[in-house]
């Protein structure tokens, strides 16, 4: 048996220049969230990935607790991105977001 043919099927690959990312850290917080990164970059038609993560301190390392944390939308606009989050626990934690842009 043949593997099938996947002519011009696969991933396409973005060269590396189109690609930023950053790093926030934020004092302890708890419910829902939402924040309005400025960035340059950002335009209407990027890609924004997100990501949240407990940390152990303001700059402390990242780590994946107990605590329900997610992202649970991301927005782009003109110079601009909103990640709204919610970190679901009986106090505040300290947290970091990071996000991706990826403009093709």
């Amino acid at each position: 048996m043949s593997a099938p043919n996947r002519s011009g099927v696969g991933p396409s690959f973005v060269s590396s220049y189109a690609l930023y990312t950053n790093r926030v850290f934020f004092y302890p917080y708890k419910g829902y969230g939402k924040y309005y990164f400025s960035d340059w970059r950002i335009n209407r038609n990027s890609k924004v990935l997100a990501s949240i993560s407990e940390t152990s301190g303001l700059r402390g390392p990242r780590f994946v607790g107990a605590a329900p944390i997610r992202i649970e939308s991301v927005a782009p606009g003109a110079g601009y991105v909103v990640i709204s989050f919610s970190i679901q626990w009986g106090s505040p934690l300290p947290y970091a977001i990071d996000y991706l842009i990826v403009n093709a």
